[in-house]
Formats: structure tokens, sequence, C-alpha cells
């Protein structure tokens, strides 16, 4: 797996046939690497999977999926580990 970078097209996965962007964390840590949606790094529990962004402020901005899908921020995205 690779890690989330706003530079290139964003790793996703399929849930009940929806799309979400994931973000990475090295195991073990809280704080993410740069979120695809602002660029910062947030801080999330230990919990893995199915996460709303911590972006101050919110951004309703667009990314793009490495398959070419569009996704908005509001949808979250799912926290991984590697």
């Amino acid at each position: 797996m690779k890690k989330t970078t706003s530079l290139q097209p964003v790793d996703f996965e399929i849930i009940d046939k929806i799309k979400y962007p994931i973000i990475f964390r090295k195991s073990g840590f809280e704080f993410t690497d740069p979120c695809p949606f602002c660029s910062q790094k947030h801080k999330h529990g230990m919990t893995l999977g199915h996460r709303l962004p911590h972006c101050i402020p919110p951004y309703s901005k667009m990314i793009v999926l490495s398959d070419g899908t569009e996704v908005k921020q509001e949808a979250g995205y799912l926290l991984r580990e590697y």
C-alpha cells in the first residue's frame, strides 16, 4: 500500500457500493499522513475504518481517486495503517 499524498491520485476502497478515499498512518500512531482534502495531518483515535475528516476549516473540495472518480470530503475516508 502506498502513502496518501495530495500530489497523486488517491487509493480507495468500496464499501456498500460507495467509494471512499484511503488515508494512511504509521501503525500505532494517532496522526495520519497528509489528508488528500486539506494536506494536513489529522489525529484520530486508534480505531481504523470509516472516519470523518478533521479538516479545519471544513472543505468541500473534490479529490480524484486512482480510478478517476471524483469524491467530496463530506463522505469521509477510510483510515488504514502501514
